[in-house]
């Protein structure tokens, strides 16, 4: 494959330097995906503020994994969602 500077992917080595040439753009992308797994959605602009400070924090702790879980955990985004309702229970028992 291809990155979309052109450079050719043509096994793991190459992926690794592309991911550390393009750090900033593989962290953004991480991230954004990252907090909308975490929040079970698709992000909106609104969240991006929450996004960029969590990313700001992971970067302060060495862009650690936890740190964005810890980050991700402690926004009030994640805090506050609510669950999905869940379904109705349902009986496949026949009543006597």
């Amino acid at each position: 494959g291809n990155m979309y500077d052109g450079k050719k992917l043509d096994g793991p080595v190459s992926l690794r330097d592309a991911i550390l040439s393009h750090s900033d753009a593989f962290l953004s992308g991480f991230s954004e995906n990252f907090i909308a797994y975490a929040l079970g959605r698709v992000l909106d602009s609104p969240d991006m503020p929450v996004v960029r400070g969590i990313q700001r924090e992971a970067a302060r702790n060495g862009n650690k994994f936890s740190a964005y879980v810890i980050g991700v955990v402690k926004s009030n985004a994640f805090q506050m969602r609510r669950a999905d309702e869940a379904p109705a229970p349902t009986s496949s028992a026949v009543a006597p």
